[in-house]
């Protein structure tokens, strides 16, 4: 086995897994390592993409992204091969000719998004081929200023929205795009990052080194340099195909080649290239490597916290345990009991929340100061009285001690008797007049509102949704044990 294929071995589980988990949609209940790409419109970010997967993606003035598309490239070991799939709702279609990948994208956007519109259901592409690297993106649709071609007047802070809805998951890294023949400063996808505090798990990608204009080149090495903008995981920058050589159909691999020669001449950028910060080929090894490290730091706290909402979600569910009776005649009892009983309990919790604040508050020590001096002195008098009847005479040296008890003894009483007191009203009190009062709201709720099937449609939904996060969860924690 050749070292690249060791490698492989060690990389693939990782990426398998994560993509498994979002397969299963664990992602509604925890936010899954993922590195996502963001940048404004035309900044070569689908360029970026087409060159690290090798497929054509959409194309043409305006926004072409208009759903999150999950990109996930596998390395295939048998040459030549090449395959596709296109995931969306229910639908899942195999793509044989990598050339029906911007068509299949096209329509699964047309029929999500309409035709001009924006969704934020995610589009998944699988493209399993030799040259592939072993890596999984989100692309997110560009940034755009202006509506244009019969798109919302407020397209532009949807696009921001779902960027934002994105980016500020604590478990992705942010990929920004953007090309080297613009001021850096005036990209807004590198500002979403700046003013939401993301730029340490941010990198930065420069696209478009070709067309740097002569005399310019110094402002765009003190970018890679990380002297501008500062990244802490830095910059890289790559030149993947122009426009006339898309219109000329120029593969993949001699466009990359093309790549290695341009910055292998260039007298400026060859010095990136050297330090290993420039080239497709290069970015894809350093993602590839990044975002396994982040998925195998991540992985104990997932499981802690997939644990932790299995529990939580098999305590709802015993709440739901009794499924509604097929009968219809037989649905108002149902429903009446189910309230009586989860009335009961949430009264009962109520309740013995008070008690604990009420126990709580007995670590202070206070009582009224009349109260405590007749418990005290009431104290006195019958240890003075059991004195003299059995004639004991109190030693000087224990005085002290002896009025130490005192004051305890007077104290105790006064709490047990308050907690003697307090203990059954709350009870009482919560247990009878509170359930009452509220059992009378939900019913009166139960025969003005609503209609008795809304009711037990109600609760049939409730319960699928949690029996279906919970087999999710399940399923999603033998994955990640099986990894371990």
């Amino acid at each position: 086995m050749s070292l690249s294929e060791k490698y492989e071995e060690k990389v693939r589980p990782y990426l398998d897994l994560i993509d498994s988990l979002r397969a299963l949609g664990v992602e509604k209940d925890f936010a899954l390592p993922a590195i996502v790409v963001i940048g404004d419109q035309s900044s070569g970010k689908s360029s970026v993409l087409e060159a690290l997967s090798g497929v054509a993606l959409p194309r043409g003035s305006g926004n072409v992204t208009r759903c999150p598309l999950e990109l996930k490239m596998k390395k295939s070991r048998n040459k030549d091969f090449w395959h596709g799939k296109i995931k969306y709702g229910n639908i899942v279609r195999d793509i044989t000719d990598p050339a029906d990948v911007e068509r299949s994208i096209t329509d699964a956007q047309n029929e999500l998004a309409g035709a001009s519109g924006m969704s934020e259901e995610l589009i998944s592409l699988e493209v399993t081929w030799t040259k592939a690297p072993d890596l999984t993106f989100i692309d997110l649709p560009g940034i755009v200023h202006v509506a244009i071609d019969g798109q919302p007047e407020d397209i532009g802070e949807q696009i921001k929205s779902l960027i934002k809805k994105f980016i500020t998951k604590q478990d992705t890294i942010i990929l920004v795009v953007a090309p080297c023949n613009v001021d850096i400063s005036t990209t807004e996808a590198l500002r979403m990052a700046q003013e939401s505090n993301l730029t340490e798990r941010t990198h930065g990608i420069l696209t478009k080194p070709d067309l740097v204009d002569r005399g310019k080149e110094d402002e765009v090495m003190s970018v890679i340099n990380n002297e501008i903008i500062c990244l802490t995981k830095g910059y890289m920058v790559v030149r993947c195909r122009g426009q006339q050589e898309i219109v000329d159909r120029t593969p993949f691999d001699e466009a990359i080649q093309q790549e290695n020669d341009f910055f292998i001449e260039h007298p400026y950028f060859r010095i990136p290239y050297n330090e290993g910060k420039a080239t497709i080929p290069k970015l894809a090894e350093k993602l590839t490597l990044e975002l396994v490290r982040h998925i195998r730091t991540s992985l104990p706290q997932l499981t802690e916290q997939i644990q932790m909402m299995l529990a939580i979600t098999q305590t709802e569910l015993d709440r739901y345990n009794s499924v509604p009776p097929t009968d219809p005649e037989q649905w108002m009892d149902f429903l009446t009991d189910t309230k009586i009983e989860n009335i009961k309990q949430l009264k009962e919790s109520e309740a013995e929340t008070m008690l604990q604040t009420q126990f709580t508050m007995e670590l202070m020590i206070y009582t009224q100061d009349s109260v405590y001096t007749n418990t005290l002195n009431m104290g006195n008098r019958m240890e003075e009285e059991h004195e003299r009847q059995s004639h004991d005479v109190a030693r000087p040296a224990s005085n002290s001690l002896m009025a130490l008890m005192h004051h305890l003894r007077s104290y105790y009483s006064i709490a047990s008797n308050r907690l003697a007191d307090q203990v059954p009203m709350v009870i009482k009190y919560m247990v009878l007049q509170e359930s009452a009062a509220q059992l009378q709201r939900e019913m009166l709720q139960l025969i003005m509102n609503y209609t008795i099937n809304d009711l037990v449609g109600e609760d049939y939904v409730t319960n699928d949704d949690l029996t279906s996060r919970q087999e999710r969860l399940r399923e999603a924690l033998v994955n990640l044990v099986s990894l371990s």
